[in-house]
């Protein structure tokens, strides 16, 4: 099996948040849905939530990969159907799990008139489709339901905006899932996010949207976008945290950002292996003069 299959495309932490997200509506012969499951490692989470009660899980994809990635080309050599499929059946899913194989356009439509529990949104991640998949499938959530969605590592605040308009219509772009974070912060006016997880819940009154607001006491920071490496530049690496970009010394080794108290970002700023700025650009300046002086 070729390493661009991509088996495992959430880590723990995300799988955790998305199976607490899944149980807090989850009840006898509940309804999930995905839109977008690859290989089935989101699918497995929400699967077991739903065989636990009864319930299923529709799985929403063509599996022919986001245009322009290298998914697409993965898909164009290999039956990722196929993995997918087989790995249900090993997880005890078969008939939980029920693939829907078309397009999250084509789909919305057929369903327009069902309604589910919780729907999870994980396809093509350009601007204008995720703006789309939000607008088709935040309908087809019960009230009291969750509409989530993975690859958001912040609010649109939190980043440069012209880093947003440059990605837009990529993939991703600097490690940031650029049109993901602008269509989910102009579809809300408050998200959840948890580990780059972003959630809403549905009002009772049509287009209501509240965050979800749960808590995880087992991840530290987990009301925190996670912070992103954006680049290596030279001897630092620029990491995007809490709407700044983080230059980071190699020579300081591996740290957790975000568990850096004042005292020791203040030690680390001091000796050059740290500094904080609002964009990319400042963080390369800063680091291209401190290298032509030294």
């Amino acid at each position: 099996m070729s390493l661009d299959m991509r088996i495992d495309q959430l880590v723990a932490q995300q799988r955790l948040v998305l199976r607490r997200l899944a149980e807090s509506v989850a009840h006898e012969g509940c309804r999930l849905l995905e839109v977008g499951s690859w290989c089935g490692d989101s699918a497995v989470v929400l699967g077991n939530v739903a065989k636990r009660n009864n319930g299923k899980l529709f799985c929403i994809d063509w599996w022919k990969g986001n245009i322009g990635t290298d998914l697409e080309r993965t898909a164009m050599h290999q039956d990722v159907f196929h993995v997918f499929w087989r790995r249900m059946k090993k997880r005890g899913l078969a008939a939980t799990a029920v693939p829907i194989r078309a397009s999250s356009d084509v789909v919305a439509q057929v369903l327009r008139q069902r309604r589910f529990d919780m729907v999870f949104i994980d396809a093509d991640h350009r601007y204008e489709q995720v703006k789309r998949d939000i607008a088709n499938y935040a309908p087809l959530v019960k009230p009291g339901g969750i509409l989530c969605g993975h690859d958001c590592e912040g609010w649109a605040e939190d980043f440069d905006s012209e880093m947003l308009q440059a990605g837009r219509d990529l993939d991703y772009h600097g490690n940031i899932h650029c049109g993901v974070v602008l269509a989910v912060s102009e579809a809300f006016e408050d998200v959840s996010i948890n580990c780059a997880v972003w959630s809403v819940r549905a009002g009772h009154v049509p287009g209501e949207w509240k965050p979800t607001a749960l808590k995880f006491p087992e991840l530290p920071h987990s009301g925190i976008a996670p912070p992103v490496l954006m680049e290596e530049y030279r001897a630092y690496n620029l990491i995007r945290y809490r709407g700044s970009v983080i230059a980071v010394a190699h020579a300081a080794g591996e740290m957790d950002i975000a568990s850096l108290n004042a005292e020791k970002i203040a030690e680390l700023s001091r000796t050059n292996m740290l500094f904080s700025s609002p964009s990319v650009e400042q963080a390369r300046k800063w680091v291209d003069e401190l290298s032509s002086n030294q």
